[in-house]
């Protein structure tokens, strides 16, 4: 049973907590993070502290990059990372072109 998740979502104001807080009566503000990449590991323990644990079960993670890190060492002890659509791990431009003109002759 998941007791704690972490979703590093793309929360940027206080109107997108509120949306939250309405689907999901159960949360605590407390509980919600408005991303702040400088202060993201207290953040994350803020959130913990909220609920009275000491690690998140599951960290569902969408973002990636510079927030992977943190949220990895706020996991509890067997928890999951799961990380899905992390735009820091897409490739820019047009490199499946590029690797293809550069490796096969292309009639």
């Amino acid at each position: 049973m998941v007791n704690t998740c972490c979703l590093p979502a793309k929360l940027r104001s206080i109107l997108q907590v509120q949306v939250i807080l309405d689907c999901f009566p159960a949360l605590q503000p407390e509980q919600i993070i408005v991303r702040n990449l400088g202060q993201y590991t207290q953040q994350l323990q803020s959130a913990l502290q909220s609920v009275s644990k000491e690690g998140f079960d599951i960290v569902l993670d969408a973002v990636s990059g510079e927030y992977f890190q943190p949220s990895y060492d706020a996991m509890a002890r067997g928890g999951r990372h799961v990380i899905f659509g992390a735009a820091s791990w897409t490739p820019t431009g047009n490199t499946i072109m590029r690797h293809i003109m550069t490796h096969y002759d292309i009639l």
